[in-house]
């Protein structure tokens, strides 16, 4: 079974290999295999490589190769790498532990013996070029290039080289060797703040490195890439875009990936899909069946007559989960069942129903709509109840025999602080955590002067147990949530914190999941899960599958929630809750936790391992019901802006529960707006007008780029238009290449700022230039995308998921805006993998930095999801807005895909090869969307 897969497309064809990961029975391989057959003879030459290696006396043990019919074979070393023991050491933020790694790299290589020579070679000059100035250079007599630090694992006492495919028999130059990983080290840790603990300067003094080596090394580089490499940059590029600690790298080839993580979720995934395809003709015969019965009893005359009498209360609870079609203070007067009995007093039975019909009607399309949200609520009920059962089924004595064997058992304190909740939801609350799966855990229990006295005896007969890890305190005064939370944590002596409402449950396999991950992740500080619901009769329900971490979605929504743990050491450091921030405090708390720690250390566990319970007086059901816990969230939000020194307000959005980041505008950038277009006057002048008319934003220039008009009436347009003070024309006169039109019309443009804008949209909203360019100002920020309508106001693109369909497809498509379930996350802010080229805003210098849109491999499809990939490989952010609204009559000017598959056949071929292109060169990120959950469709 393949387990991962690691594919450098960037390299050429000699020399492009295939990495993957296989388990055969309970043991891991790593195979390299040759992707075409040009790379054959390199992949055998790994034979001859470690044969020289293995004869010249290398210093520490080189990982065996196996020839076999599928590839050269290597056995899965476990074990950590220099890197790896970097990555720690800067979490520490301790400069000796750094130094004390990059020292131990150093000595590792004084071991290997050198000799000083001249580098007037043959073969060192096809790799590397020519050193024109004929120094001499100590040199390591086994001229290995892949002695990096991502590389070499401490394996036991001893030192092992994983990687040696560029190895050479001639002398290379060792201090080359060491500046080349250590830019790698810089480069890859910059978002650690590794040069803010060690400034690079420093090391490079160490080991020996001065300013003018530099430049050599860098040349050394630039040549190596260029020989092994396709699409790399001129040198003075290069050298910019590999500045150490101040960019990600940009051609380096992939060293090191996240093996174990990425293992677990494949094997995940093929588990459940193998499941999912022998349980799915009957489950839809199930669901076929169920659908029929309730439709045959929705048509009976019994249905009707007793219908609403058995279903009054549980109709007014749906009625609340369908809140945002309905005015909240008349809904709370519908959903009293004592108003609603006393009306049945008055008027009778059948008056009652009717009024509470009417009311409905006028808050919704109508009255038919209710009963019909109603029934799809509870077929997606039953819907669930199935997917638990396909995809929950889990294997006590199989977590028993992976908790045994797990290297690494921390303490999880779980907090529960506790106030008049009744016993039945208290008792199973604790019961949820007595019976964990794994036990290494501590109940820490405080109980805010709760004035319910069953509430209390509750709790001392769970102390009196005798279970040691259950600790209760009572407090004397009521605190409110945040305090009594915090005396919770004094009585935590666990590594992780996790948090748990005292009428919520865990899921049994809860704690089991997060130390599963610190097996695999031991340096996560943060951990949140999937959750759902537990609806009044305790039924789940609501699945909430989440993305990874996407900051610009936790500004906009408290999503992470439940399941939280936290490292306690990083509680401590930011003092635990903070009064204040009652019904937020949660949200509060991990506003301040991102500032303590890496966003890498962050991690989610897609499963579903917290019920979260749905009361009358809980946000889970009656979002009206805390309204100060919103207004918390809003002072939460603005407290982290001004912690974080970022210019803006935070404010509520139209639905409750969810908020927007007004960012402040930096001066006054001038903004150039690209439209290619190519004839079809019509349209083009309905998209100028609507900009040029409803556009708030003032200093913007509009390039209108002509691509082989030809009609009359085309000409005569742009002759109108020329003069108008905003608009350019630039002509293209070339065969379409998208890549190629907008790239030649960016070089022309004045602007600090790029929006790429198809000749076929309509601004709706005159906000939308400032309200992208609010978050494209951000240095953390690579791209920004616009909510692009159908005239039929439903949803065209809100970003773009990578490996939705197989290459990359559009989030919400079709999906009416008014949506109520989609209605929250396509409102707010959030970050995506990509967003549509048809509106999209860049900064100039960044879209240069990675060489624009491709022009060979992505002429006409792809090209914006490409550059958006590019851009988020040297670290940005892509953000979608729904606050810049337009319409998009979408494919006008280039035609549906399916049409052109039968007017323009060859456009068409063209178009399939650059997606079959892009699943090639974007394989690991189409294999997991971090921005899309796994449990949903692909």
């Amino acid at each position: 079974m393949i387990v991962y897969v690691r594919h450098n497309t960037r390299r050429k064809k000699e020399f492009r290999l295939l990495t993957t990961i296989e388990k055969e029975g309970n043991t891991l391989f790593t195979y390299k295999k040759a992707a075409v057959k040009e790379s054959e003879s390199f992949l055998l030459s790994l034979l001859d490589k470690y044969r020289y290696l293995s004869g010249a006396n290398f210093p520490f043990r080189v990982l065996k190769p196996e020839e076999t019919s599928q590839g050269i074979k290597f056995h899965y070393l476990n074990a950590k790498s220099l890197d790896a023991l970097l990555y720690e050491a800067i979490q520490s933020r301790s400069k000796t532990r750094v130094l004390q790694v990059f020292l131990d790299y150093r000595e590792i290589l004084d071991r290997i013996p050198t000799e000083t020579t001249t580098l007037g070679n043959g073969e060192f000059e096809e790799y590397f070029g020519k050193e024109k100035n004929g120094g001499s250079f100590e040199c390591l007599r086994i001229g290995c290039l892949d002695l990096t630090l991502e590389n070499i694992f401490q394996d036991g006492k001893d030192y092992c080289l994983m990687d040696y495919e560029w190895t050479f028999e001639f002398p290379i130059p060792k201090n080359y060797v060491i500046y080349r990983s250590l830019l790698l080290a810089y480069s890859k840790y910059f978002p650690n703040r590794l040069n803010e603990i060690l400034p690079f300067e420093e090391v490079a003094k160490e080991f020996g490195i001065n300013s003018g080596e530099k430049e050599l090394y860098l040349n050394f580089e630039w040549v190596f890439q260029n020989r092994t490499h396709k699409n790399v940059l001129p040198f003075n590029e290069y050298v910019s875009a590999h500045e150490p600690f101040l960019q990600s790298r940009y051609n380096f080839p992939t060293l090191a990936d996240k093996h174990d993580q990425v293992a677990a979720r494949l094997e995940k995934e093929i588990a459940e899909k193998l499941q999912l395809m022998e349980k799915n003709n009957a489950l839809q015969k199930e669901v076929q069946e169920a659908a029929g019965e309730i439709d045959r009893i929705h048509a009976s005359v019994s249905w009707r007559i007793t219908g609403p009498v058995r279903r009054a209360r549980v109709i007014a609870h749906r009625f609340f989960m369908l809140g945002r079609k309905f005015r909240t203070a008349s809904l709370l007067l519908l959903v009293s069942s004592q108003k609603f009995r006393k009306r049945c007093r008055e008027s009778g039975l059948l008056e009652s129903i009717r009024h509470s019909v009417n009311f409905v009607g006028k808050n919704m399309a109508s009255p038919g709509e209710a009963m019909s949200a109603i029934l799809a609520e509870e077929r997606n009920l039953e819907l669930y109840q199935q997917w638990i059962a396909t995809n929950e089924s889990l294997d006590p004595e199989k977590i028993q025999a992976e908790i045994e064997n797990f290297a690494y058992k921390p303490k999880i304190s779980v907090i529960v602080p506790v106030y008049n909740v009744k016993l039945k939801l208290l008792n199973e609350c604790i019961r949820s955590v007595t019976s964990q799966y794994y036990d290494n855990w501590e109940l820490c229990i405080y109980d805010d002067a709760s004035t319910e006295s069953n509430t209390k005896k509750c709790l001392r007969k769970w102390s009196s147990y005798g279970d040691e890890r259950i600790k209760v305190r009572f407090g004397r005064s009521n605190m409110h949530i945040s305090g009594a939370s915090n005396e919770a944590l004094k009585m935590a002596t666990g590594e992780f914190v996790a948090l748990l409402d005292n009428d919520d449950v865990l899921a049994k396999h809860a704690l089991f999941e997060s130390v599963k991950l610190l097996n695999e992740r031991e340096e996560a500080d943060f951990i949140y899960s999937d959750e759902d619901k537990l609806d009044l009769k305790g039924r789940r329900c609501n699945p909430f599958f989440k993305p990874d971490w996407s900051i610009d979605l936790f500004l906009s929504a408290m999503y992470t929630c439940h399941l939280g743990i936290f490292r306690k050491a990083v509680i401590d450091r930011i003092g635990g809750f903070r009064k204040g921030y009652e019904g937020s405090q949660d949200y509060d708390l991990v506003l301040r936790v991102i500032k303590e720690v890496d966003e890498r250390n962050i991690l989610h566990i897609p499963k579903i391992l917290y019920h979260w319970r749905m009361l009358e007086t809980s946000t889970a059901l009656n979002s009206p019901a805390k309204m100060y816990a919103y207004e918390a969230a809003v002072a939460a939000l603005n407290d982290y802006l001004r912690r974080n020194g970022i210019a803006g307000e935070a404010v509520h959005d139209s639905s409750l529960g969810f908020y927007r980041i007004k960012y402040r505008i930096k001066g006054n950038p001038l903004v150039s707006i690209i439209i290619p277009f190519k004839d079809k006057p019509g349209i083009l002048k309905k998209c100028l007008e609507s900009i040029l008319q409803k556009t708030g934003y003032g200093n913007y220039e509009i390039l209108l780029v002509n691509n082989q008009s030809r009609k009359r009436e085309t000409l005569e347009y742009l002759e109108e238009i020329k003069n108008n003070g905003k608009t350019r024309i630039l002509a293209y006169d070339h065969e379409f290449n998208f890549s190629s039109i907008n790239n030649h019309a960016a070089r022309k443009a004045n602007g600090d700022y790029l929006i790429f804008l198809n000749n076929d949209t309509e601004v709706i909203d005159g906000n939308w230039l400032e309200n992208m360019l609010q978050h494209a100002q951000r240095k953390e920020v690579g791209a920004v995308g616009a909510l692009l309508l159908y005239p039929d106001d439903t949803i065209q693109h809100a970003g773009i998921v990578v490996g939705l369909g197989g290459t990359a497809g559009h989030v919400h498509h079709g999906i009416s805006v008014e949506d109520p379930e989609y209605a929250g996350v396509m409102r707010v802010a959030r970050n995506y993998s990509a967003v549509t080229g048809a509106c999209l805003m860049v900064k100039k210098d960044l879209f240069f930095r990675v060489n624009g849109f491709d022009e060979k491999d992505f002429s006409i499809a792809f090209n914006d999801v490409d550059l958006c990939l590019k851009l988020r490989e040297l670290g940005y952010l892509i953000v979608y807005t729904p606050y810049a609204k337009l319409y998009h009559h979408e494919s006008v000017s280039r035609g549906y895909d399916m049409e052109m598959a039968e007017s323009n056949p060859e456009r068409y071929e063209k178009f399939t090869e650059e997606q079959n292109r892009l699943r090639e060169k974007w394989a690991h990120v189409i294999m997991h969307d971090p921005y899309y959950n796994p449990n949903l469709p692909r």
